[in-house]
């Protein structure tokens, strides 16, 4: 019986051991690898990387013990021309591809989502170190949108 329960300590340590010694760079792909719920068609990082010029992923541990998976990139020109597709749809219905891009060279369009604008996200990895959640969202591009708004252009 004795040998048993020490076996059985044993193999708690190894599996706390195992489950503790996750990487940085796994929790990046944690995150990369996965997906949103509302937004099951691709992975994160397969729709921030196209998303955004320059996408830098890191991982690390708040003073709290929070581990933070980061994002930052900067807004791409196709990013900037789908959330003004996807604006200008909403409000004023489908418009023929000429008259977008007659409005886009315009120059009235350039302050949303401007190419070459910063940006942050932040995902908070849970106590079980496989789950995940947004917890941060910042950028001057979509100051002024909803996360879901943002995510919309973002997964579009």
């Amino acid at each position: 019986m004795k040998k048993c329960s020490v076996v059985l300590s044993v193999l708690c340590l190894m599996l706390f051991a195992v489950n503790c010694s996750k990487k940085p760079e796994n929790y990046v792909e944690l995150v990369r690898g996965g997906y949103l719920q509302e937004y099951k068609t691709t992975t994160i990082g397969k729709a921030f990387d196209a998303s955004f010029d320059n996408p830098q992923w890191k991982a690390f541990e708040t003073d709290k013990g929070v581990i933070i998976v980061e994002f930052n990139g900067s807004t791409s020109q196709k990013t900037h021309e789908n959330a003004c597709r996807l604006v200008l749809a909403e409000h004023a219905g489908v418009m023929p591809e000429s008259e977008f891009r007659e409005l886009m060279d315009s120059g009235k369009l350039d302050a949303m989502w401007t190419p070459g604008v910063p940006a942050t996200v932040q995902f908070t990895i849970g106590l079980d170190r496989e789950s995940f959640e947004i917890s941060h969202i910042n950028s001057p591009a979509w100051s002024l949108m909803e996360a879901d708004d943002v995510l919309t252009v973002i997964y579009h």
